[in-house]
């Protein structure tokens, strides 16, 4: 049975081991931002191929510049229903926009399988990191190499290059092991990952 979503709290071993999104989440509610939020929720949609037909993928597209102050409120208002009318639906909490997305409301418990929530889990640790430690971004490390890759990876989605520019990181002085592992670790990554968000200077 899922645990309920409301005054959640987790430990650092518990964060690491999640496998209910929606647990992840109330822990998260004030710790983290309304983009990470929302590229989380972007990121869910990803899971099933089926949702993203041609239309459906400008409107998570559109939602994923929003995110990131590429597009205006009226372009996701445009493309997005907010209210009942339909099954693409925003509500203007991105909290609550990422719980539904997840399938994961108290009321909607029984709709999400392990297997999905698992898949879930993995992209709320891509996109956060540990919560539980704070990782110091040395400026040196913010050479126009790393950044480009960056770059590239984020705008391609192009995941596979993040073991190049977990090699650039290091080349310029980086030794945590942490953001090291992760970009040459097996993923999933998605925009939005922590790693990529501290090169770019997103939060």
């Amino acid at each position: 049975m899922r645990r309920r979503l409301q005054g959640a709290s987790m430990t650092e071993a518990e964060w690491a081991a999640a496998t209910e999104p929606g647990v992840m989440l109330a822990f998260l509610r004030d710790r983290t931002t309304y983009r990470k939020l929302r590229m989380f929720a972007v990121a869910s949609y990803y899971l099933d191929p089926n949702l993203l037909d041609e239309a459906n993928r400008y409107r998570v597209e559109v939602a994923a510049r929003y995110a990131d102050g590429l597009a205006t409120e009226s372009e996701l208002q445009a493309n997005w229903s907010f209210g009942s009318r339909g099954r693409w639906t925003l509500p203007e909490l991105p909290f609550h926009w990422a719980l539904m997305v997840s399938g994961c409301f108290v009321g909607n418990e029984e709709s999400c399988d392990r297997v999905e929530d698992a898949a879930l889990s993995h992209i709320l640790r891509d996109i956060i990191g540990n919560p539980f430690r704070s990782v110091v971004f040395d400026p040196s490390w913010h050479t126009d190499t790393a950044r480009s890759l960056a770059e590239a990876a984020y705008e391609d989605r192009a995941w596979d290059r993040l073991p190049i520019l977990a090699d650039a990181l290091e080349d310029a002085g980086c030794e945590d092991e942490a953001v090291l592992n992760h970009l040459r670790g097996p993923g999933p990554h998605c925009r939005g990952c922590w790693v990529v968000d501290l090169v770019l200077g997103k939060s």
